[in-house]
């Protein structure tokens, strides 16, 4: 699917994608390959994921920095965000009622870090970026 963006200059951009296998989906990758470059401007990472920091998934972020960064952006704050798992193993009821009622306070967290300038990049475990490495697109 190809549509046509508008691009309009900005103070930072914010990018949030679903983990799919392991990393952003696809389409997540081509919409930065349209991005502008842009040089200096901050930009902000977030992943959502059913599962959260685990093992596979901490590197999910990675293609999209290594990309925002060639187009000259400047990731100052990467973090995820954590849903009730539906892959493999399905949450229970009760935790994930818990989660989703987090969402609200983790959300004005990272809102808060972002307006404060708080600088946030994660280091992935060392199994998960060779797994990316590998598995990368």
């Amino acid at each position: 699917m190809h549509t046509n963006y508008k691009y309009v200059s900005h103070d930072l951009l914010l990018l949030i994608f679903p983990v799919y296998a392991f990393s952003a989906p696809q389409m997540v990758y081509d919409w930065i390959e349209r991005l502008d470059t842009i040089a200096g401007t901050p930009a902000t990472v977030i992943s959502v994921s059913g599962g959260g920091e685990i093992l596979s998934n901490t590197a999910c972020r990675i293609g999209c920095i290594k990309r925002l960064e060639c187009k000259g952006y400047t990731v100052e704050y990467e973090d995820m965000i954590v849903m009730p798992s539906n892959f493999l193993i399905t949450t229970a009821s009760s935790v994930s009622a818990a989660l989703l009622q987090l969402l609200p306070a983790k959300t004005e967290q990272i809102v808060q870090s972002i307006l404060t300038g708080q600088y946030r990049r994660v280091r992935p475990l060392f199994i998960d970026r060779i797994l990316f490495s590998i598995l990368a697109r």
